[in-house]
């Protein structure tokens, strides 16, 4: 389990958003118009499934 899922699970928006890839947070933020966990907490993600594929490039 990721750290975006743990904090996913206990409902810490705060934390789902510093697990976030860098940049993402300022998105979801520019796409709410609200602070990320702000936005997290009116909207949450659904909790992931099994990884299906994996790309490391070359």
């Amino acid at each position: 389990m990721t750290a975006f899922e743990r904090a996913l699970g206990d409902g810490a928006y705060d934390r789902m958003c510093t697990a976030l890839a860098p940049g993402t947070p300022d998105e979801v933020e520019q796409s709410a118009g609200s602070p990320c966990p702000k936005a997290l907490g009116e909207e949450p993600p659904p909790p992931g499934g099994a990884v299906r594929l994996v790309d490391a490039g070359d």
